[in-house]
């Protein structure tokens, strides 16, 4: 039987899955923004023993969980900018051998002899010269250390393989400082004598939101602070980059592979 295509190689599939990913991401993102739970939080005061200063922590009392639709929205977009880059090298290699071989999978790696499995291999070699520009967007082809924007395929590639076996469940971490500096508010008999201490990772009760140190100038030496707090939305390993971005991300490096090759077909 022939291995031969019965259509032209294109990239359809590819741009059709890329296209899937954006309906996805931006739904995921509108309700996000429609409605994200808030982070509960609790005032804790402590006066230094000579009565100059105050410090004040904005506890975290509570944090909610996020809803489940977001998983499966997270789940679809991953799943599907992987399936473009599969796509890719599927059509790729129709091009170039004029057969689709159908064990094909997109290679990504963080070191270039990590390529280890068959189909890494069998994938590599018959993309032939093809390979030289995909590998530019490989996880190790960047800077030393790799930068955020090197490791999107890393994340994509954990991301996809965890989503095979149970949701990705994103999480509420703290990073917009303007916003942080908003908690706590000093009343006139107190003033800001320390920069703000936030807590930049995946927010659990228990821990410290924001804290400051306070200088008592007056008999009144009050704190008011917010008593809720609209976290980030992210995933725990990058908890500084927010879920919809951090796929946005994604998809665009996609994309941009993706139109390496569109003069090709």
């Amino acid at each position: 039987m022939s291995g031969a295509p019965t259509r032209r190689p294109s990239l359809e599939g590819a741009r059709a899955k890329l296209a899937r990913a954006t309906e996805h991401i931006g739904l995921l993102q509108a309700s996000i923004d429609r409605g994200t739970p808030l982070v509960a939080l609790r005032q804790k005061s402590e006066v230094d023993t000579r009565g100059q200063t105050v410090r004040v922590a904005a506890e975290i009392e509570t944090v909610p969980a996020l809803p489940a639709s977001w998983s499966l929205l997270v789940g679809d977009a991953v799943q599907n900018i992987r399936a473009s880059l599969d796509h890719l090298v599927y059509e790729l290699i129709a091009l170039e051998t004029g057969s689709y071989w159908e064990q094909s999978q997109f290679p990504i790696a963080t070191t270039a002899s990590g390529y280890t499995g068959w189909r890494d291999k069998g994938t590599i070699k018959r993309l032939a010269s093809h390979w030289t520009v995909i590998e530019r967007y490989q996880p190790y082809a960047g800077s030393d250390p790799p930068t955020l924007a090197d490791s999107l395929f890393e994340f994509l590639q954990l991301f996809s393989n965890r989503d095979k076996h149970r949701l990705l469940v994103p999480a509420a971490a703290s990073i917009e400082l303007n916003q942080s500096l908003s908690i706590l508010i000093p009343s006139k008999d107190c003033r800001r004598t320390s920069p703000t201490t936030v807590n930049v990772g995946v927010l659990e009760p228990g821990a410290e939101l924001v804290a400051e140190t306070f200088l008592i100038t007056g008999p009144d030496p009050r704190v008011w602070m917010s008593e809720h707090y609209t976290p980030l939305v992210c995933f725990p390993e990058v908890p500084t980059v927010g879920a919809g971005e951090l796929l946005r991300m994604m998809q665009a490096k996609a994309a941009r592979l993706v139109g390496e090759f569109e003069s090709l077909f």
